[in-house]
């Protein structure tokens, strides 16, 4: 995933390389036009770059719990006595893992701005409201369900009850 992420931190610095080409060599009217793609693939270059960089894990999974670093809204640690489901599932052209919780609202209480408020939303929406992004993660998604189901049920997890 290293190697991914490498190439598309090089396109995305091969095509910021273009944008400011065309605005050092362009006229001031039509310069506006190479901004928008050297912010965008900046981002994206930043990101990539990162992610080659990072030497911690994304995801640990122990007896207690897991910690999830695996996006920019991924929300921490979370006990197993606080989830209620896990499940692998397609989320249009990638797989995430959907944990669902007892109770949002602890969750919540320790998020601060858009990762609390995103997750409020999910939960309002009805859907399980952490998602882990595996895109990133040596393991299939399959694999880290397996592995957090294992540990969760060894830690006494509890479904939620049906409705």
């Amino acid at each position: 995933k290293r190697v991914r992420s490498a190439l598309l931190a090089g396109l995305a610095a091969f095509f910021v390389a273009n944008g400011l080409l065309i605005l050092t060599a362009s006229d001031s009217s039509s310069a506006w036009l190479a901004v928008v793609p050297v912010v965008l693939f900046g981002l994206v270059a930043v990101v990539m770059l990162r992610r080659v960089m990072r030497r911690e894990p994304y995801l640990v999974v122990d007896k207690q719990g897991f910690d999830d670093r695996t996006t920019p809204f991924s929300v921490g640690r979370v006990s197993w006595s606080e989830v209620s489901s896990i499940e692998a599932e397609r989320a249009g052209f990638q797989w995430v893992v959907r944990v669902g919780v007892h109770d949002v609202g602890v969750i919540v209480a320790r998020l601060e701005g858009l990762r609390g408020r995103g997750l409020e939303r999910a939960a309002r929406n009805g859907h399980p409201p952490l998602v882990v992004g595996v895109s990133i993660l040596a393991a299939t998604p399959h694999e880290v369900v397996e592995a957090m189901h294992l540990r969760w049920k060894r830690a006494g997890g509890r479904p939620a009850p049906s409705a």
